[in-house]
């Protein structure tokens, strides 16, 4: 089954830490949806069925329930959806009250991913959130009150001066929460956003790599005696609360993507659309696909990416189904690597999967650039 993927490529303003259009834009609000409405119809498909809707930007949550409710209604008539499918949308909180989250769940949407990032109020102001924590866990509340069973909550860590103890009282306040799933990245600095350009006026010092590390593995202890699987690099989930859509993306599965700068893939070939709104817009309006970029993937940039994606995860890259996708041996192809990370404690590998421990996951680009090196 596929997955579908909406790229909302609004923000509720101008974050510290990524670069989208800010709400000062909604003038381009109704041109967006009228071209998103055109692109899933152009890309109608009732053939494959879909159990996943991803909602993702940006901030999803900034358009109105009406709009969000008319590109589901879209979805819905230009593909086969499963009557189980998987329907997330992102939410900044200072975005949603009660109201819109209760109209949400009456529109279809079942999981919810929450951009908390911090519970440091001193810290949400550096990263350029509008919201506080005691906003945080109000929203948190109303979705709950929303009748939302699947909630998930992003915590970003790594922060400039964070200590151990700051890390601890982030995580401590989101356990206490009861979420289904956590989503902890490290803080980054990409190129263009304003943190980065503070960064280079050097503005504040971030974090030391080691301490960034050391701070990766007491995320993924913590987590995990509290209940939550570690089963991705970044990504902590209750029972069977994974989600389901970005596993997708680990597991080569087909997923198409709609909206400015979406990605889709299937069989090896992956396809962008242009990522500059406006243009966008204005080919959709001519009924010509945003199409910027196709690209076919080779053998070898496939097991690649199998063997990046796969070693992302905790269960590792199956051994049986790479020797079949790729018609040789996984031992073989990479014996010298599995035996030198095996015995420095980064690796553990049987007849049924290679994988990494927390320590082999910090260093995850080293060892697969050593992996692939002799491809």
């Amino acid at each position: 089954m596929k997955g579908i993927y909406v790229h909302v490529p609004f923000c509720i303003k101008k974050c510290e830490y990524c670069d989208f259009y800010s709400e000062t834009d909604s003038k381009l609000f109704q041109p967006f949806l009228s071209a998103l409405l055109k692109e899933i119809e152009i890309y109608k498909d009732v053939v494959e069925t879909s159990d996943t809707i991803y909602f993702g930007g940006g901030t999803p949550s900034i358009l109105s329930v009406n709009m969000l409710d008319k590109i589901l209604g879209s979805l819905y008539k230009n593909n086969k959806i499963s009557s189980d499918t998987e329907i997330t949308i992102e939410v900044n909180p200072g975005t949603a009250d009660f109201q819109k989250l209760s109209n949400l769940k009456k529109s279809g949407f079942n999981r919810i991913n929450f951009g908390f990032q911090t519970f440091d109020d001193h810290c949400l102001k550096f990263l350029g959130r509008i919201h506080d924590s005691k906003e945080a866990k109000k929203v948190y509340e109303y979705a709950r009150k929303a009748d939302f069973e699947n909630i998930g909550l992003d915590i970003i860590y790594a922060l400039p001066n964070q200590t151990k103890y700051d890390l601890i009282n982030d995580l401590n306040e989101a356990i206490k929460l009861d979420p289904e799933h956590i989503s902890a990245y490290t803080l980054t600095y990409e190129d263009g956003t304003p943190l980065k350009k503070k960064l280079i006026k050097k503005e504040f010092i971030p974090l030391e790599e080691k301490i960034s590390s050391l701070f990766f593995k007491e995320t993924s202890d913590y987590l995990s005696k509290n209940g939550f699987n570690h089963y991705e690099i970044s990504n902590f989930s209750k029972d069977n609360y994974y989600s389901r859509h970005n596993s997708k993306y680990w597991n080569f599965d087909t997923y198409v993507g709609f909206g400015p700068s979406s990605h889709s893939f299937k069989n090896g070939k992956r396809w962008y659309k242009k990522s500059d709104l406006n243009e966008y817009i204005k080919d959709l309006k001519k009924n010509i696909d945003p199409l910027f970029e196709t690209e076919v993937l080779s053998k070898e940039q496939q097991i690649i990416e199998a063997v990046y994606l796969g070693l992302r995860q905790s269960k590792g890259v199956n051994i049986d189904q790479f020797n079949r996708n790729f018609d040789c041996d996984f031992s073989d192809l990479f014996k010298s690597s599995i035996e030198k990370f095996i015995q420095k404690g980064l690796m553990t590998f049987n007849s049924i999967n290679c994988s990494l421990t927390t320590d082999g996951m910090i260093l995850l680009d080293y060892i697969t650039e050593d992996m692939i090196r002799n491809l």
